[in-house]
């Protein structure tokens, strides 16, 4: 299953960019020993723990930290959108793009919340079945078996209607 395009290591101006780290990251992955479903697994991880840190800045009063992991959350979103293989991966890939659209929204409209915290929540609990979705493609690579069908999980519907 083809969701995600193969990405090619090239050479550009903005050479230590988070998103020319993560597209060369996935495109190395090809040559290593991982596969680009653990590479994607890894972004995820990311994602939330950024999740978790934008939460906790915000608690403390430090709006502009908070930012910074927001905007690594953001920057990650676009490399693995950008990487979206919508011929080959079909209606995954579909879900996906409306996916991390909605995260997108959702992050932008983290301050004008009533709670903010409830909505870092809820990043963070609709990041983990898809994250757990990739874990999964991850560990059917290292079988050798990729393309084996994966059950999606039951997400919040606001995960994709934003």
């Amino acid at each position: 299953m083809m969701i995600i395009s193969n990405v090619q290591s090239t050479s550009m101006t903005h050479d230590n960019t988070p998103y020319h780290n993560a597209a060369n990251a996935y495109g190395q992955a090809q040559h290593a020993n991982i596969s680009g479903f653990e590479v994607v697994c890894e972004l995820y991880k990311g994602m939330i723990r950024f999740v978790g840190q934008a939460k906790e800045a915000y608690k403390i009063g430090k709006l502009d930290d908070m930012c910074t992991h927001i905007e690594k959350i953001n920057k990650i979103l676009i490399a693995l959108q950008s990487h979206l293989d919508f011929e080959q991966g079909g209606e995954a890939s579909v879900f996906l793009n409306d996916f991390y659209n909605g995260i997108f929204a959702k992050l932008f409209k983290v301050l004008r919340a009533d709670d903010p915290e409830a909505e870092f929540d809820e990043v963070y609990e609709i990041l983990k079945p898809v994250a757990k979705i990739w874990e999964n493609h991850a560990e059917n690579a290292k079988k050798g078996t990729p393309d084996t069908h994966v059950a999606m999980p039951d997400l919040p519907n606001t995960a994709t209607e934003q």
